[in-house]
């Protein structure tokens, strides 16, 4: 199984391509949120967008919940999560990856490929590899050498604030890298989609390039 992912900047859309033989199974990624209802879906083949999963939290929750979240291996992905109306993005996706020891650092997104899916008691992680990240996160990295390992730590993100409500689509797209684990802030919401698609449309371009 392998595949390709792209971190699409500014706007924080993830896109997973999975290639090979995995009809018979599906991704799954562990979120954690407070207060909110995280929406995923997905973008099928005829380009509709589908409604995955939803989970719901009481808003006044204290504790952090977990959840595993599934869909869909054999499709060209798009995840993102959309809060309750009138709430603050706040959920987390985690996948792990590999940064590599010298990345190549691009304007706006960040690629790599999908090496397999890593299964653990309570989920299957997403492993890619992560062959070069944005430009403009490059000062937030801190490079360190252990064992004669480069390691590289820090946050990516891209500018401006999770907004609801707002036309300008702006969105905090946080990554705490440490080690091999990304934490995913926010996420681009199910109406800001179809803009961005516009958009992309009248530049000529994809959504994920």
């Amino acid at each position: 199984m392998n595949g390709d992912v792209e971190w699409t900047g500014p706007y924080g859309g993830l896109f997973v391509n999975i290639k090979g033989p995995v009809k018979e199974h599906e991704l799954c990624i562990q979120a954690s949120s407070i207060g909110t209802s995280a929406l995923v879906s997905s973008v099928s083949e005829d380009n509709q967008l589908k409604r995955l999963v939803t989970i719901l939290e009481p808003k006044n929750h204290q504790h952090v919940q977990k959840r595993t979240l599934c869909f869909p291996a054999y499709k060209d992905t798009l995840l993102f999560v959309e809060p309750d109306v009138g709430a603050f993005i706040s959920s987390k996706i985690t996948i792990e990856y590999d940064i590599e020891q010298n990345p190549r650092y691009g304007e706006d997104v960040a690629v790599g490929k999908v090496e397999d899916i890593k299964s653990t008691p309570a989920v299957n992680i997403l492993h890619v590899s992560l062959d070069h990240v944005k430009k403009q996160s490059a000062k937030y990295f801190t490079k360190e050498t252990v064992n004669l390992e480069t390691r590289f730590t820090g946050k990516l993100y891209s500018p401006g604030q999770c907004s609801m409500g707002s036309s300008d689509l702006k969105f905090v797209f946080m990554g705490k890298v440490k080690f091999n684990r990304l934490e995913l802030k926010c996420a681009p919401t199910y109406e800001d989609y179809h803009e961005l698609q516009k958009r992309s449309k009248l530049k000529g371009t994809t959504l994920c390039t």
